[in-house]
């Protein structure tokens, strides 16, 4: 008799190959007709979302906050519809007061066998939303590196660090390894700021670092040309020191 929670081994296997062969069909149709790489080009992803205007007016009445105010058009695609048209109005928040505060509870293997690389990537992320967020508000300062940077042992060295959750950043230019210190440091190391009626208001996006460990960044470092080391990256370029 099949026991209410525990289905019999015969369903178990019989699940089990409708699952497999569901995944496998799935595998070979993607074999068959590959995803255009062009989809996944984030900035061209969504060509009629709603977004920010050139020379974006903010509504600067409020203290502690600045806002964004806009009109989006909504109207019926090619087809038999006869609905009209119609506009919404928006009105949000493109400041914050403070930065939020990320805490992370980390163990000295986080990072090599249990994986956890999604928080790094959130941190990462948070930079390039408001690096791109300084350069369409009116009015906002250019990034900015803090004094705050992440642990640092050289490729060559490895060995020397016997303790502290490691994040191996691989072969990276002396630019991409500034970046990752910042991004990757306790506390805050970059600033996305605007002034605003005598105080500093930040992006949305900002962040803080509270770690239960401070992280080792492991790196092998290529020539670069120049010294841009001091210079925050563009978010185009802070997005592809992502996908390397």
């Amino acid at each position: 008799m099949q026991e209410s929670l525990e289905p019999e081994r015969a369903t178990l296997e019989e699940y089990y190959e409708r699952g497999y062969r569901l995944w496998h069909g799935l595998y070979l149709a993607a074999l068959a007709a590959p995803l255009d790489v062009t989809a996944l080009d984030f900035q061209n992803a969504f060509p009629r979302h709603p977004f920010f205007v050139p020379e974006l007016q903010l509504d600067t009445h409020c203290d502690g906050v600045l806002y964004a105010k806009g009109t989006s058009t909504w109207q019926p695609s090619i087809g038999d519809c006869s609905l009209p048209s119609f506009e919404k109005i928006y009105t949000f928040k493109v400041t914050a007061e403070d930065s939020i505060i990320v805490s992370l509870k980390l163990k000295d293997d986080s990072f090599r066998q249990h994986g956890g690389h999604i928080s790094l990537l959130m941190l990462a992320w948070a930079y390039v939303l408001s690096q791109r967020w300084s350069e369409l508000i009116p009015g906002a300062a250019d990034i900015e590196y803090t004094n705050r940077i992440a642990a640092l042992s050289n490729g060559e060295d490895r060995s020397e660090v016997t303790e502290g959750p490691v994040v191996d950043l691989g072969v990276v230019t002396d630019e991409a390894l500034r970046w990752w210190a910042a991004v990757l440091a306790p506390g805050e190391g970059w600033a996305a700021r605007i002034h605003h009626r005598g105080e500093d208001l930040r992006s949305p996006w900002s962040v803080g670092l509270q770690s239960s460990k401070d992280l080792i960044l492991t790196f092998r470092t290529i020539p670069s040309r120049g010294d841009r080391t001091s210079l925050p990256p563009s978010f185009s370029t802070a997005a592809q020191y992502i996908t390397d």
